[in-house]
């Protein structure tokens, strides 16, 4: 029978095979980890994997919010669309809820802009010029101030806040009075009045 006996073999081996070969450096000895010192190693392990992706599920998570905002943040309204969107809820839905059908036409005709009492002077008040801007905050319909208050936040909040509020104030009622001045041009006598801040909003 033969029998071998292996020693490890180090940076500094003289090569003589009496079992004393890298007395002098232990460092060049190839050192295996024991039983528990590799238990140890793969829980630390496992914990770093389980942090790192948590983290980058966190990530994800942080990502697909970004891209996906809710369809209403009101921390994000701005504040001038903030207090044009609640005057307008604040006058239709009394005026439909409580207001019947000839009270409503009373608010039309008396806030609406009517182009025949500026150039037949027919019906004409002191607060006619005021329909103006008044004609902007009456709707006609729910559909008519829905459409109105989505348009709203949808172009309002960017424009505010690319130029500010006191711009998109002056802006706003600045095209709503032009989309009135553009209805009389194209249909002077009419003795219907235009209520709805679409001009304004477009």
């Amino acid at each position: 029978a033969f029998c071998f006996t292996l020693y490890p073999m180090t940076k500094k081996s003289n090569g003589s095979g009496n079992g004393h070969d890298g007395e002098e450096d232990e460092e060049g000895v190839v050192k295996f980890p024991t039983l528990g010192e590799r238990d140890r190693l793969r829980r630390l392990k496992d914990k770093d994997q389980v942090a790192q992706e948590k983290y980058l599920r966190d990530q994800y998570k942080a990502q697909r919010n970004d891209n996906n905002p809710p369809f209403l943040n009101l921390e994000k309204i701005t504040p001038f669309v903030r207090f044009l969107v609640l005057t307008l809820l604040i006058i239709h839905v009394p005026l439909y809820l409580f207001a019947d059908a000839s009270a409503r036409f009373e608010v039309f005709n008396n806030f609406g802009l009517v182009p025949e009492r500026f150039t037949t002077g027919a019906n004409y008040q002191w607060y006619t010029p005021l329909t103006f801007i008044t004609h902007m905050f009456v709707h006609g319909s729910w559909m008519h101030i829905g459409f109105n208050t989505v348009m709203t936040l949808a172009l309002g909040i960017f424009f505010e806040r690319a130029f500010g509020a006191r711009t998109t104030a002056i802006f706003f009622f600045a095209c709503g009075i032009a989309g009135a001045l553009a209805y009389m041009a194209y249909a002077p006598f009419a003795a219907a009045p235009i209520v709805g801040a679409s001009g304004g909003i477009s």
